[in-house]
């Protein structure tokens, strides 16, 4: 089941800026068509009125998007201003101060290759997973729109991860989120950075990280924590928090050094 309160401690730590381009956070919803809703600064007059207006919105709406297994997503990085259609590109994010990197572990496979221990379950259920040690992970889930495509995850011990981010970037993570499949990374930056400069560092987080390339995108979505991932039917949540805060220019200046 959902967790309202595991989103909003979340969204408060990612959704806090001082610039005043930071007006506008966008929650996107997503099945066969999209959603979304935007939540600005001016219209309840600080982050405290625009924290209770997204939970009062997600305490209506999680229930019925859970139900017809809609994808949740946010917004990373906030906007300058509400669009004036769509849910906002790019060029409209002008600040940041988190970098983040999705780390896939899957592959496509065929019906006849599904595992034997996860087969059964599959087969009935359109998804099988067996929760190993230390958030390590392995399972299936059917391919959407596909009859006879599955997609394989072997995810990794969160051990495995933190040594791996360790050694390729030089900083832990500061946040960690098992999104139901994978893991999401965070990582906060000490200062409000231009957003020119940011998509450097985002790019160069997920090149060396092997991340999931669209994950670059500044107007990139990300699955909200308490909320479900219906390819599997797990919740998403923050299994992980450091107190890891990245001078930018020590990022590039790390592998530098190494």
């Amino acid at each position: 089941m959902f967790n309202v309160d595991s989103a909003m401690d979340f969204l408060r730590d990612i959704w806090s800026y001082d610039n005043l381009f930071a007006e506008c956070y966008a929650i996107v919803w997503i099945k066969k068509r999209i959603g979304f809703r935007h939540f600005c600064l001016s219209t309840y007059g600080g982050y405290n009125g625009l924290y209770d207006a997204v939970k009062t919105w997600l305490e209506k709406n999680l229930p019925w998007l859970t139900r017809s297994k809609y994808h949740v997503y946010y917004q990373v990085l906030p906007l300058s201003m509400k669009p004036s259609r769509g849910r906002g590109g790019e060029k409209l994010v002008k600040i940041g101060k988190w970098l983040w990197c999705d780390l896939d572990y899957k592959k496509e496979i065929f019906t006849i290759e599904l595992p034997d221990k996860l087969r059964e379950d599959a087969l009935k259920n359109g998804y099988a997973y067996i929760e190993g040690e230390d958030h390590s992970l392995y399972g299936v889930y059917r391919k959407e729109r596909s009859k006879n495509m599955w997609i394989l995850i072997n995810r990794p011990s969160l051990k495995h991860v933190l040594e791996e981010v360790k050694e390729a970037i030089g900083f832990e993570p500061s946040i960690i989120v098992d999104s139901g499949n994978g893991y999401h990374l965070y990582f906060k930056l000490s200062m409000e950075i231009d957003a020119m400069d940011l998509k450097e560092l985002e790019t160069y987080i997920v090149n060396k990280l092997n991340g999931d390339p669209q994950t670059k995108d500044l107007a990139r979505i990300l699955r909200i924590p308490g909320t479900i991932n219906p390819r599997n039917n797990r919740m998403a949540r923050v299994i992980y928090r450091s107190n890891t805060v990245i001078e930018p220019n020590e990022i590039v200046q790390s592998d530098l050094l190494q």
